[in-house]
């Protein structure tokens, strides 16, 4: 089973174009145009995080630890979320969307970890005890 890590920059590209175009489509009234082919690497069930920023600012910010669908269509459905489900902010407007800067973090399965595993700032930590939760996702370089 491919595990995602890894990326190419072609890859990335397109996960970008999907992130865009599905909030592209939702704007407009009209259905996704996806690529006609997708690699395989993003075809594998993977969670994801989609940031929006506008002007450098957060504009909206949603995302899923795991997921039952492929990366790719989790990225075009974290991302539409974002612009438009995020309760901290009202739904994106089409004029705002030349200005929005779009990161997406790709997360590697979860696993239990040792505290001494963790390296602050580069790993993403999910804690859970009893009904609390809370997590931890550094912010791409």
């Amino acid at each position: 089973m491919n595990t995602v890590l890894g990326l190419t920059e072609e890859e990335k590209l397109l996960l970008l174009y999907i992130a865009r175009e599905s909030i592209a489509s939702a704007l407009e009234g009209r259905p996704m145009r996806l690529p006609t082919s997708i690699p395989e690497n993003l075809k594998a069930p993977c969670g994801a995080f989609v940031t929006l920023h506008k002007q450098g600012t957060l504009r909206g910010c949603i995302g899923t630890f795991e997921a039952d669908q492929p990366l790719y269509l989790t990225v075009a459905e974290m991302a539409r979320s974002a612009a438009f489900n995020d309760p901290r902010f009202p739904p994106l407007e089409t004029h705002e969307l030349p200005e929005i800067d779009i990161e997406i973090s790709v997360l590697s399965p979860m696993r239990p970890a040792r505290p001494e595993e963790i390296e602050v700032g580069r790993h993403g930590i999910y804690i859970v005890r009893g009904y609390t939760e809370a997590y931890y996702c550094p912010r791409s370089p």
